[in-house]
């Protein structure tokens, strides 16, 4: 008992900041591997915190980037084996929910790498092992030449996972957008700028493939209030008015109110405003298999 108060004592107040106990650094700190089934890798000098204000002590260049996705707090540990010359360090991120621990791991993904079967979703990737799951993003890297690298790195994203809860669905727009023809690993979670237009946040988008390289991108983005949604709705009809070549169409049958728009780069767009979400379609061409794709999508 006294040898846990120590480690809990010590997590705390490893970083030479005393952080307050709330639930979120409560919680984080558990998930950091002690000891168990880590192949005889063990915790090599203290566990260091960040939170908003230091990220960038950590992760220099990214920081900003992390707090644009819902950043809370994290923590940050090194392991060392005797008989070893490498390390493994394993760094443990807060951010605030499932919408942008996914976010922010798609954010990062290298497409090319092999998945693995931890957390909601993982990959392994040269001397990296990635994964998300509820509201955590979860890295797992070598930074010198580990024995048994991919063997080590599962084993400590195993370890953290079984302390995680059970949870691994998506979250409720990334469902929907999982239909008939979506690009596996398509599927993002942009908090802001979303096709460069700053109105549009809080985004979920997927890509389609209707062959012959057709593709199209849906998008479900959910704001606050209806008003909220319809005034994201006006701000993107009146951007529209301002290409003095598009092709414009008020539409029906799309939500409570939606236009269509090409504009002189021969993109089609659909937009779409029912109750909370603006959502919509973007693509070389927009007709009935791709409208009726996106009809499914709106939520309901």
């Amino acid at each position: 008992m006294k040898r846990v108060l120590a480690i809990a004592c010590m997590i705390i107040f490893s970083s030479g900041v005393a952080f307050s106990q709330t639930d979120e650094s409560i919680e984080i700190q558990r998930l950091v591997p002690m000891g168990g089934n880590l192949h005889g890798w063990n915790l090599n000098g203290d566990v260091t915190h960040f939170d908003a204000q230091n990220l960038y002590l950590h992760i220099n260049g990214q920081a900003e980037m992390y707090l644009d996705y819902g950043f809370v707090i994290m923590v940050s540990a090194d392991y060392e084996k005797k008989g070893d010359k490498g390390i493994v360090s394993v760094d443990i991120y807060d951010m605030g929910d499932k919408d942008h621990a996914l976010g922010i791991y798609t954010a990062e993904k290298d497409g090319t790498a092999t998945k693995v079967a931890v957390g909601a979703q993982g990959y392994m990737s040269a001397y990296i092992l990635n994964f998300w799951k509820g509201p955590y993003y979860i890295k797992v890297f070598a930074l010198a030449g580990v024995q048994d690298l991919k063997k080590v790195l599962l084993a400590f994203a195993e370890a953290i996972d079984k302390k995680m809860p059970s949870d691994t669905s998506l979250p409720m727009r990334a469902l929907r957008l999982n239909k008939e023809g979506i690009i596996p690993g398509s599927t993002m979670f942009f908090p802001k700028g979303f096709l460069g237009h700053g109105f549009i946040n809080n985004t979920y988008s997927a890509q389609y493939s209707f062959g012959d390289d057709n593709e199209v991108r849906m998008f479900i983005s959910e704001y606050k209030s209806s008003e909220a949604a319809l005034a994201a709705f006006r701000k993107y009809r009146d951007f529209v008015s301002k290409d003095k070549d598009k092709r414009y169409e008020e539409l029906k049958g799309f939500g409570e109110i939606s236009f269509y728009y090409g504009d002189r780069f021969n993109k089609e767009y659909i937009i779409v405003k029912k109750d909370t979400y603006l959502c919509g379609a973007v693509g070389d061409t927009l007709v009935g298999p791709q409208r009726t794709l996106l009809k499914d999508i709106i939520p309901e």
